[in-house]
């Protein structure tokens, strides 16, 4: 819920700045004409959630039999923490439809349309900024999961 509110109060700021530089029509037009690259995040983020849940999967696999007996709480630990990233990394998929839907359906309306009136182009304006700021926050927690998972591989692999 927090990183939600920070994603909105980021996304407020820059449109607050771009009302005070008067370029909020020019900024949403320009930023409307990045619908492919949309789509091309949105399927790279769908595309990379499951390529680490798959990774995750495998790191699980990995994880020998006899340190369930010798150290169950380690084990207990490290399965818990594993399964947690496989449930985020599935987590990412919904959401980045669910951006890349409200994108399409704003962006692509003409109630919003950017040359309408200033108040429709800082609405289209300020869904494209946090559906943006959404897919980079996405991004960013993928990445970080995938550099959690290969340190726990690492260490899985050391013993």
């Amino acid at each position: 819920m927090r990183t939600f509110l920070l994603i909105i109060l980021v996304s407020v700021i820059i449109l607050a700045v771009a009302n005070l530089l008067g370029i909020v029509p020019s900024f949403c037009a320009i930023l409307g004409s990045l619908i492919a690259l949309y789509t091309l995040i949105a399927v790279l983020t769908v595309t990379i959630s499951i390529a680490l849940y798959n990774h995750i999967d495998t790191i699980i696999k990995d994880i020998p039999e006899e340190l369930k007996e010798e150290r169950k709480e380690s084990y207990d630990i490290a399965i818990d923490s594993l399964a947690f990233l496989k449930k985020e990394s599935i987590a990412n998929i919904p959401l980045a439809i669910v951006i890349l839907v409200v994108y399409f359906l704003v962006t692509n309306s003409e109630v919003f349309a950017c040359s309408s009136n200033i108040l429709a182009a800082n609405f289209n304006l300020l869904v494209t900024l946090i559906t943006s700021t959404f897919f980079i926050y996405i991004i960013s927690d993928l990445i970080k999961a995938f550099l959690t998972a290969s340190e726990y591989r690492s260490i899985i692999k050391k013993g």
